[in-house]
Parts: C-alpha cells; sequence; structure tokens
C-alpha cells in the first residue's frame, strides 16, 4: 500500500502530539501481544491516521528523534534533552537491537532461499547490500549491510594481523 497516493501529510503537528500517537501505538501493540513488553521500536513508514483525512508519519518522527539524538551524542552534549528522558520513560529504544545469531540466522534464511531458488547450484557467498528483511514485530533488518561490516572488520582484523608479524 502506500499512503502517500491516498491522503495528504500534515506536518505541524507539535511535539506533544507525537508523543501522545506514539504511547498509542505502545498501548496498541503491548495490546496485540499481551503479556509481552513493547519492544521500544516503530516501523519506518508506519503512520496514523487522522480526523481530517490526512496521515501523520510517526515513523518519520521516531526516525527525528533518533537524529536529534545522535547529533546531541556527535556534539558532545552529555545531558538528555527532556523530550529524551520522556521517550526512555515509556521505554522507546533509540538503537534497534538484533544479535548476532538473529543475524547469522537471517543469513542462513537467505541462503536457504538462493539454494531452493537455484537447485543443485551452491550458494556463492555473495548477498546485496540492500536485502532487508522485515520481522515479525515489524522492523526492517538490513542483512546484507550488515554482513558487508563484518566482511569489513574481518578484513581488518587480518590486516592488523599481518602488520605484528
Amino acid at each position: 500500500f502506500s499512503p502517500h497516493k491516498r491522503k495528504k501529510t500534515r506536518k505541524t503537528l507539535s511535539w506533544e502530539a507525537f508523543f501522545k500517537y506514539l504511547v498509542e501505538y505502545k498501548k496498541k501493540q503491548e495490546k496485540m501481544y499481551p503479556g509481552k513488553k513493547w519492544n521500544g521500536r516503530v516501523p519506518r513508514y508506519y503512520y496514523v491516521d487522522l480526523e481530517d483525512r490526512k496521515i501523520a508519519h510517526l515513523g518519520n518522527w521516531v526516525l527525528e528523534q533518533k537524529r536529534n539524538r545522535l547529533q546531541r551524542l556527535k556534539n558532545n552534549v552529555k545531558e538528555e534533552s527532556w523530550e529524551e528522558k520522556r521517550l526512555v520513560e515509556i521505554g522507546f529504544k533509540f538503537r534497534a537491537s538484533i544479535t548476532q545469531e538473529e543475524h547469522l540466522g537471517l543469513m542462513i534464511e537467505y541462503i536457504k532461499e538462493q539454494e531452493r531458488k537455484h537447485p543443485g547450484k551452491k550458494w556463492d557467498g555473495r548477498m546485496p547490500r540492500p536485502y532487508s528483511v522485515d520481522m515479525y514485530n515489524g522492523i526492517r533488518v538490513n542483512v546484507g549491510e550488515w554482513l558487508c561490516g563484518q566482511r569489513l572488520k574481518y578484513a581488518k582484523r587480518i590486516k592488523d594481523n599481518n602488520k605484528e608479524e
């Protein structure tokens, strides 16, 4: 679906209005998964339908909050803003945390998928850098980017070890 074709975006919502929608999103998630605490994340393209037939891009707003925090950290400002404190209080996560094991599991799924598509042909070890997977909780994980980072770390480790000899 593409919400951009059917509705116009409203950009004049206040921080408080978006925060209210975030709290509603959290409650909705906890209701959908009873007994499970909200993971503190919002999908990138999640939006809220407004009464005036426009939409509020909550996912974009969340991304903006993360960027604001990164900018604060880049500027070496130690103290959290009041906005950050309020977000943390409700369980918001500024960083998506997915374990190495989860990344490896997604990579193995990709390998199996490739071998199913091309029977008898062994996987060549490549994965497109933009290859992403949408997880059950709405989080998009860029597995290709992760694999590229792993290769770079490995190459650096090999290079550093060769320098010592």
